[in-house]
């Protein structure tokens, strides 16, 4: 497959999970709803190559906590992807002015 030289981001395609609640917008890219075994975003042109994992602050402290075998489940399954990442919906700032909700104490 020989990719053109350019790709103007309007010609990109990303797939969003059908179980994300709130999706990102991703304009100007075009997206399709699909069911993700892994992940919450993908390109439809490269579905086996790149995966996004999006977190909020309070779903991430509940994936460290109390879910932390799901969570790591799906860290695994990110594993198999060249480009993988996890996106953290927060500021630094927040966590460390521990502006969430959960039963994770921060070790000294």
């Amino acid at each position: 497959m020989k990719l053109p030289k350019t790709i103007k981001p309007e010609d990109i395609t990303a797939i969003v999970d059908s179980r994300e609640q709130t999706p990102l917008d991703l304009s100007p890219l075009k997206t399709e709803v699909g069911t993700l075994q892994t992940g919450d975003y993908a390109l439809k042109a490269c579905p086996d190559a790149i995966r996004i994992e999006r977190k909020s602050l309070p779903d991430l402290i509940g994936c460290v906590g109390r879910d932390r075998e799901r969570f790591e489940r799906e860290v695994e399954r990110l594993l198999a992807f060249p480009v993988r990442i996890l996106l953290i919906e927060s500021t630094w700032a927040a966590i460390e002015l521990k502006q969430w909700r959960g039963k994770i104490h921060r070790i000294r």
